[in-house]
């Protein structure tokens, strides 16, 4: 079981008080996790929450029914799974480990209970989770603009096809 010292190392419990981790506390469990294991898959039902504490994982998404792109890695530290609080029946993307690596896992209804229950601590978790989405969001976007200026001859043949 994991310490409040260890839940303060994480970045999205590093927002909550003693008070609050130790009612997140009973919810967790570790699990270990072997390199080149699928911890869930896209379009699986979002049940849970996990949090890497130790080794490397990625997120990636399906581009079609034979390409995969990683959408994001996950570095210990990071919650990921956010499907299963956010409102969503399923997981958006597909989270493999990299390398052998140790989870904690919270079961997705039960934390969102918790969340409910505090007003405050619900505030401060959504809090962080918006502001992580639009990080992500302002990178994947500078990322398609880089792309699409290297590429512009694409771009441009594209619109002289019309």
């Amino acid at each position: 079981m994991p310490s409040l010292a260890q839940m303060k190392n994480i970045r999205m419990m590093s927002i909550l008080s003693d008070d609050m981790l130790n009612r997140i506390l009973p919810l967790i469990t570790e699990e270990s996790y072997a390199a080149e294991q699928e911890i869930f898959c896209e379009g699986d039902p979002a049940d849970a929450v996990y949090v890497l504490v130790k080794g490397k994982a990625l997120l990636n998404k399906s581009a079609s029914n034979s390409v995969c792109v990683a959408v994001s890695a996950v570095d210990p530290g990071d919650a990921f799974g956010w499907s299963a609080i956010l409102g969503r029946c399923i997981y958006s993307a597909t989270a493999t480990c990299v390398e052998e690596s140790l989870l904690w896992r919270m079961p997705g209804k039960a934390l969102l209970d918790l969340l409910n229950e505090d007003p405050v601590m619900g505030h401060k978790v959504m809090e962080f989770l918006a502001q992580t989405l639009n990080e992500r969001l302002e990178k994947r976007t500078t990322q398609l603009f880089k792309t699409l200026l290297e590429h512009i001859e694409m771009v441009c043949g594209l619109e002289g096809a019309n």
